[in-house]
Formats: structure tokens, sequence, C-alpha cells
């Protein structure tokens, strides 16, 4: 058995491994499905590594809200003023009880 420690520094290395970054196709398909979802209001881009899609979110002019969590702070990335930023372990609870989404995307990509 795993320590939860020992865990979180997997998912970590994990998440840093990916440079926190899917790729274009992967954006294009969500893109794609969230317009053809008729997708608005308030968006949670759930892992969202250095922010790419949650800042291409910001600029479709969509949401309401766009807010990005991931495990990893990966400073440097896309600084999209529009993005609410949460950092934390994705397999526990949100630092935000109490927030309500209309939308949630998850990427994950795997090296």
């Amino acid at each position: 058995m795993v320590a939860d420690g020992q865990l979180t520094l997997k998912r970590v290395d994990a998440a840093t491994a990916s440079a926190g970054i899917s790729s274009d196709p992967i954006y294009r398909a969500v893109l794609h499905t969230l317009q053809k979802l008729h997708a608005r209001g308030s968006v949670l881009d759930y892992g969202a590594g250095a922010g790419r899609l949650a800042s291409i979110l910001c600029d479709l002019d969509r949401f309401s809200q766009v807010t990005a969590v991931d495990l990893v702070d990966f400073s440097g990335g896309p600084a999209h003023p529009g993005i609410d930023w949460l950092y934390g372990d994705l397999n526990l609870e949100l630092p935000v009880p109490t927030a309500r989404f209309d939308v949630i995307v998850a990427l994950s990509s795997w090296s």
C-alpha cells in the first residue's frame, strides 16, 4: 500500500511530466463538442495543466466564468486574466465546496 504522501508525489510527478499541456486535436475536439452542445455559463477546466484550454475558453466569450484547477502550478503558462485559478489534488474535494458549474471539462494526457 502506498502512503498518501507518496501517492501525492506520484501525482505531482505525472502532472509535471505532461508539462501541463495536451494536443491541438484534443482541444479542437473539446471545442467542437462544446459548440455542438451550445454550452454556456460557468465552466470548470478540471486538471487544467498550464491553462491552455482555459485560456481558449475565456476567448470564446461563451462562458461567464472560467475556473481552472490543477495539482501543479504551471506559472509561466498562459496567464489569461479571465481565469480563476485553484490548486489542489484532483482526487480530493475541491477547495470551493459551494461552487456550481454549468460545464466541466477534464482532459488527460499520457506520455
